[in-house]
């Protein structure tokens, strides 16, 4: 049968891909949101303006001893002596972590800072920082850095895992005194992601079409 502007396969065959390139946008839609959860944090360098924005009401640990309130320490190097932690992380082969140290805590947090001296000696590059959900750490504590060192996270998280990407002779120890820990703030609920309205409004145009397109063919 042929019809105004071809014949009904054609017309068919058009509909087709229209709604196959409707398909291939939501599909992309849907992969550029499935990145939007990753936690983003504040660095301080400076205890009195984190115990400002963290509200200075966090936990406190002071490794006066081994026993820990509110947190356990998983670690390969790591271990408690004259009143700090005493921690060397290092690279192994294959650029994989050989020896990490991992501060879990018993409740949500989003708040993790702590005094921490690199005098020790094996002075390697830098220490990296991991949340529990898998997000990194926005920054990492140079070499040759002393003195106050901590972040705020806008998402909360159980556990950070210190790294290094030092191997070897040149692994990263360091001392780490007066660790603080906790919510720095109530936590707000997760926003859902920005193009989600728009993504809802093409599925609904979606199924419309495609019901549109299989309606019968009335010739004029």
């Amino acid at each position: 049968m042929r019809v105004a502007g071809g014949s009904l396969d054609e017309v068919k065959e058009g509909r087709s891909v229209k709604i196959a390139h409707i398909s291939s946008g939501i599909l992309l839609a849907l992969a550029i949101d499935a990145g939007a959860a990753a936690a983003a944090t504040t660095i301080y360098t400076d205890r009195a303006a984190y115990d400002i924005a963290t509200g200075g009401s966090l936990n406190f640990e002071d490794f006066s001893d081994a026993s820990f309130q509110n947190m356990s320490i998983a670690t390969d190097e790591g271990k408690v002596n004259g009143g700090r932690f005493n921690d060397r992380p290092e690279l192994g082969i294959f650029g994989v972590s050989d020896a990490t140290t991992t501060f879990n805590f018993s409740t949500a947090t989003t708040a993790f800072g702590g005094d921490f001296d690199f005098s020790k000696g094996r002075n390697g590059s830098e220490l990296s920082f991991t949340l529990s959900d898998g997000s990194f750490v926005s920054g990492e504590i140079n070499a040759s850095y002393d003195g106050f060192w901590g972040f705020v996270s806008d998402l909360s998280f159980t556990a950070v895992t210190v790294s290094t990407n030092s191997s070897g002779s040149n692994a990263k120890s360091y001392r780490l005194d007066n660790l603080s820990f906790g919510l720095a703030a109530p936590i707000a609920p997760v926003p859902l992601p920005a193009g989600l309205p728009l993504l809802v409004s093409a599925l609904l145009g979606f199924f419309g079409l495609r019901r549109w397109s299989r309606r019968p063919y009335t010739a004029a």
